[in-house]
């Protein structure tokens, strides 16, 4: 039987991709003492009410995929645990060489902003305390030249803010009126929020002319598609936690696995400022980036900021947060009371 090396507190024993996958406890890591849970398995369950009335069932003991509408009519508060995230959910259009032509004109691309009336959309996807809207790429939580990157931004000039006369404007100026429509394709991977999100993204296109067909998929094979470029428009996450540039990296040519951003002037921008010693003006050289990826060239369409909900048993005690994920090896779990 094959192992699977690690370096870490757990090596994975089984993983079947639509089952489960299980991980038992290294003894050879370096502080296995530290380590209480034996063994811990992973069940996919991509639909969050499955995850939800498994754990009801007290079949599972933490449900990792729920949406805010569960999380917010639940009985029981106190199983609710939000795992706070530095994450932007946002659109991602395909302007490189396997998208199509239409993406490839700027005032397209920001018809399909334009058109979008953000705080419709996060009002009927969940409450703020889940989602907030996101007015620039870059989300809440990291920090700028003075104090928060985003929030000093927005201070300044908020992007792409919500004018569907202007989007009509700029469709017709690109030759699409009602008897020529704009006809694109979103692309969303399988759960109840992405496929929310689509609907009302479908629906607000629809008011300005543009006929969006919606396409869903299996989550790996979601991800497999969009990195070889099989999309034209499609909703998109990110998450990390030390620097706004972590997020702007994202898009130059040499960290895509395909160039759906295909920009040299970009791709300078942002090369440049990591040689910036000075802190203001390295984040300063950030927000120019930023704005010339969003405001300027509409390459990506932010959408909002949001935090995961997830269920966790209350005699399941020391979950730890290790960077943005859970951990789980400190874990000791109590009698349930009856």
């Amino acid at each position: 039987k094959p192992g699977y090396p690690t370096v870490g507190p757990y090596t994975l024993e089984e993983c079947n991709e639509n089952e489960k996958a299980v991980v038992v406890k290294n003894d050879n890591y370096y502080d296995a003492e530290s380590i209480t849970m034996p063994r811990i398995t992973f069940l996919v369950m991509a639909d969050s009410d499955a995850q939800s009335l498994a754990f009801k069932n007290k079949e599972i003991d933490m449900a990792l995929n729920i949406t805010a509408t569960i999380a917010e009519g639940y009985p029981n508060p106190e199983e609710i645990w939000k795992i706070p995230q530095i994450s932007s959910y946002f659109i991602a259009l395909n302007s490189g060489s396997t998208g199509p032509d239409y993406l490839k004109n700027v005032d397209v691309r920001r018809a399909l902003a334009l058109s979008i009336d953000k705080d419709a959309l996060v009002s009927a996807v969940g409450s703020e305390e889940y989602y907030r809207v996101l007015h620039g790429y870059v989300p809440v939580g990291l920090a700028g030249a003075e104090s928060d990157f985003r929030k000093e931004q927005d201070a300044k000039e908020k992007y792409l803010e919500y004018n569907p006369e202007e989007a009509k404007a700029l469709l017709a100026k690109a030759g699409y009126d009602e008897s020529n429509p704009l006809k694109i394709v979103y692309k969303y991977s399988q759960s109840q929020l992405h496929a929310d999100v689509a609907q009302i993204l479908q629906q607000m296109w629809q008011k300005v002319g543009i006929n969006c067909e919606l396409t869903v998929v299996e989550s790996g094979v979601f991800y497999n598609q969009v990195d070889n470029g099989d999309y034209e428009v499609s909703r998109y996450g990110y998450s990390a936690g030390d620097d706004p540039s972590q997020f702007l990296n994202l898009w130059t040519t040499g960290q895509q696995i395909v160039a759906s951003v295909d920009d040299p002037t970009y791709d300078k921008m942002v090369d440049e400022a990591g040689y910036l010693v000075d802190h203001t003006e390295y984040m300063n050289a950030l927000h120019a980036a930023e704005r010339y990826l969003v405001q300027e060239m509409v390459y990506v369409i932010p959408l909002f900021n949001y935090n995961t909900p997830c269920l966790l048993k209350t005699n399941v005690k020391g979950v730890q947060m290790w960077g943005l994920n859970p951990f789980f090896g400190s874990v000791t779990v109590e009698a349930a009371a009856e």
